[in-house]
């Protein structure tokens, strides 16, 4: 689908910055397109937005510790 290769696209695009692709609160249909094309692999997915940023600041404390 189109919408999964434009988040690709954004994905790869954020990661050469040094960024990150998190998906939050999806629809169940969107969430099971997303597993079945294997997106979850790549591109985290979390229950609400407060636990994505919850994931995003433990994922910068990551970085920062092994620098």
């Amino acid at each position: 689908s189109a919408s999964i290769g434009c988040l690709m696209d954004i994905h790869r695009l954020l990661q050469e910055k040094g960024g990150a692709v998190r998906l939050s609160g999806l629809q169940p249909r969107v969430e099971t397109m997303i597993s079945m094309t294997g997106v979850h692999k790549i591109v985290p997915l979390h229950r609400d937005a407060e636990d994505a940023r919850a994931a995003a600041r433990d994922a910068e404390r990551a970085v920062m510790a092994t620098s």
